[in-house]
């Protein structure tokens, strides 16, 4: 399946305005949503039993929606947009927040652009504030479901890929793009990506 105009003509803006918040511009692909992969029940494993963000944020497991949610989400669309940012082992709570915030902007113009149902999910665990609210003594034992409602920025903050169950090394090979794990022997081919989802 093609793009269609409206999403082709879209995508040059898009681009640019992605370019201009960070993204590289060779990082940003389109891709239908059939290539999206939920990866099931080990992605959530691997935050719980391997990520010091579990249960830290708001935006990790176990307060976003589980990778069976994401999966039924993901099938009201048709259309997506992976966007990818270079690493850094430089000042990464700054780079970590401008990613985020550009997700955010990402989406925020696809509504603007007549995309209603444009949603957007950040890269990593969301680091606009520099300690979650749900850290705090008063958040002890509150329910999942009530927890969200204390988010500081409930407008701008996005779970990550990873946390809502989808497969990103999977995902971003079907666009046509190589990531690798990273070790200190390849450590400049970092790379980080978000997705729009549009419709």
């Amino acid at each position: 399946m093609g793009i269609p105009e409206k999403i082709s003509d879209f995508l040059k803006e898009f681009t640019k305005l992605a370019v201009k918040l960070g993204a590289e511009k060779e990082y940003i692909r389109y891709i239908n949503t059939d290539k999206i992969v939920v990866g099931g029940s080990w992605v959530r494993w691997k935050c719980q039993f391997g990520c010091s963000n579990y249960g830290n944020s708001l935006c990790c497991p176990p307060f976003v929606p589980s990778p069976e949610e994401t999966a039924k989400l993901i099938n009201q669309y048709h259309h997506a947009v992976l966007v990818g940012f270079k690493g850094t082992t430089r000042d990464v709570l700054k780079h970590r927040q401008r990613m985020n915030k550009a997700i955010y902007k990402l989406e925020k113009e696809a509504f603007l652009k007549g995309f209603v149902k444009a949603i957007g999910f950040a890269s990593g665990t969301c680091l606009l504030c520099k300690k979650c609210i749900i850290q705090e003594d008063f958040m002890k034992g509150i329910p999942i479901d009530i927890a969200r409602r204390y988010c500081r920025h409930k407008n701008k903050a996005r779970p990550s890929l990873e946390a809502v169950g989808i497969d990103v090394f999977s995902t971003v090979r079907n666009a046509g793009l190589e990531l690798e794990v990273i070790t200190e022997d390849n450590i400049d081919k970092m790379k980080h990506f978000g997705l729009i989802l549009l419709e």
